[in-house]
């Protein structure tokens, strides 16, 4: 699926960004089955959304997934 090694790119990219701002925990980008089994699940759920706002919302749910707990 052509959406899914774009969605990892963008998700490398958004880490990237993350690691040189150091403004939010990064995220282990996931491998193409994981993220196939979050993309369709995304298509399922909206399945007007577009790719971007997909990846929008697996990104989020990623950081919130590797958030260090508050002390």
């Amino acid at each position: 699926m052509f959406a899914s090694h774009w969605i990892q790119g963008f998700l490398s990219g958004i880490n990237t960004e993350r690691l040189a701002q150091k403004a939010r925990p990064q995220f282990d980008v996931p491998s193409h089955d994981v993220l196939n089994a979050m993309l369709d699940k995304h298509c399922r759920n909206d399945p007007l959304q577009s790719v971007w706002e997909a990846s929008m919302d697996i990104a989020s749910e990623l950081t919130e997934r590797s958030a260090i707990p508050a002390k």
